[in-house]
């Protein structure tokens, strides 16, 4: 195996490239490349594809029907009368400003702020290995398929990254990233404040005097950046820049690998609008008849009324359900394409034929996994809305019968 390796410097600061360039082998690419048994192979593959696209859409499609059930048992369960008057268990829809308890405070900065949460993020400068390889064609004479050249490319970028990473493995050994911890610890001796991350959070979080369910806190988490206004007296040589404390000023200005700075990032107790069960002093899920996994806890920025917080549902749902859809017939396309590999490799050995077999074949593919798809669908619906399946039922036959009518054709055609 041969070898080049190339390598330049950017003109970007702390960014280096390094190129190598392998022969693996004198490779000719052709019609008839893979052979009959990796055809087979990927016959078997197409066939697990076949089985988890139909998994994946039969189970969307229940989903689906299930998320819809239950976002319209909410919008005919919903307490019209005063908060007060609610029935323990009631869906109740709240609108105002979140409370907690206590202030929020970072003292070994001097930040403190009313908010859900409040976090101290901190970064350590470091490489980051990227890899790309390709094939590229390098000439191979006349009457001859080309050669082809296997190009590896080792790029190196120095970066602001949140967790440690590893250099050990990096294909070039001059690049070396400092141990996270001890960075954190020079970064705190070397300033006299402490470096490394940590966090805050408010014990119970309550909206119109009941307090939030654990869900509930996690969706109004959202957090954005806050700054502390001055450093301590206490810091030595800390810079205070754009938000962030960095370790010293040269790594403000010029950061090399191995630099550390912070930044702090908050959930305000903002104005919220809440769809959930009041129950015992407290906002919970609620439960409906579709299940444990369908219960309705609902937490939305600003003022918004019930029934926008249940379109609002209703349309994430949709473009969920739709997402799954296209992603099942991707597989079920990827699947049949597969499985048709054999007759496919076969066909290519015929020097006239064999292109118009492998287009005739590639447009069945395609028709199978639409009618595929259409029929998991359609049962599925079936089971759960029965007019709408039955459409789509008989939709997939229609396309069948045209993918059929296609088929004879082009073999008809064929023959001629």
């Amino acid at each position: 195996m041969a070898m080049a390796v190339t390598e330049r410097n950017s003109p970007v600061a702390g960014h280096h490239e390094r190129t190598t360039v392998a022969h693996t082998r004198a490779s000719r690419r052709g019609p008839r490349q893979d052979s009959l048994s990796s055809s087979c192979v990927g016959a078997a593959l197409g066939v697990v594809l076949l089985l988890v696209a139909t998994a994946l859409l039969w189970a969307n499609e229940g989903i689906a029907v299930r998320t819809a059930r239950s976002l319209d048992e909410a919008r005919a369960a919903v307490w019209e009368g005063a908060l007060a008057d609610a029935p323990s268990g009631a869906l109740v829809h709240v609108v105002g400003k979140l409370d907690g308890e206590r202030t929020l405070s970072d003292e070994d900065y001097g930040l403190r702020t009313r908010s859900l949460s409040l976090r101290r993020v901190a970064e350590v400068y470091q490489w980051k290995e990227t890899k790309e390889t390709h094939t590229k064609p390098i000439g191979g004479g006349r009457g001859h398929r080309p050669l082809e050249q296997e190009v590896t490319t080792y790029k190196y970028d120095s970066l602001w990254a949140r967790h440690a990473i590893d250099s050990q493995g990096f294909h070039d050994p001059n690049f070396i990233n400092p141990r996270w911890e001890g960075a954190i610890e020079a970064a705190s001796s070397g300033t006299g404040l402490p470096f490394s991350a940590s966090a805050w959070k408010q014990p119970s979080v309550q909206l119109a005097g009941l307090q939030l369910s654990a869900e509930l806190q996690a969706m109004a988490d959202v957090t954005q950046p806050i700054s502390p206004q001055r450093l301590p007296e206490w810091g030595s040589g800390a810079i205070l820049s754009g938000g962030h404390v960095y370790s010293s000023r040269d790594c403000s200005v010029r950061p090399r690998v191995g630099c550390v700075r912070l930044h702090w990032v908050h959930a305000p107790l903002q104005v919220v609008s809440v769809l959930a069960a009041a129950q015992r002093g407290r906002l919970v899920p609620w439960p409906n008849s579709q299940g444990d996994q369908y219960e309705i806890a609902k937490l939305s920025f600003g003022e918004h009324s019930a029934a926008a917080i249940l379109s609002e549902a209703h349309a994430a749902n949709n473009s969920a359900t739709w997402i799954k859809r296209g992603a099942g017939l991707l597989l079920m396309w990827l699947g049949w394409s597969l499985l048709m590999g054999p007759a496919s490799y076969i066909a290519s050995w015929l020097p006239i034929l064999g292109r118009l077999v492998g287009y005739v074949l590639a447009v069945v593919a395609l028709c199978s996994a639409v009618v595929q798809s259409l029929t998991v669908i359609a049962i599925a619906w079936v089971v759960h809305r029965p007019l709408l399946g039955t459409l789509l039922l008989a939709s997939a036959v229609a396309i069948a019968c045209g993918g059929i009518r296609f088929a004879i054709h082009g073999f008809a055609k064929q023959k001629k």
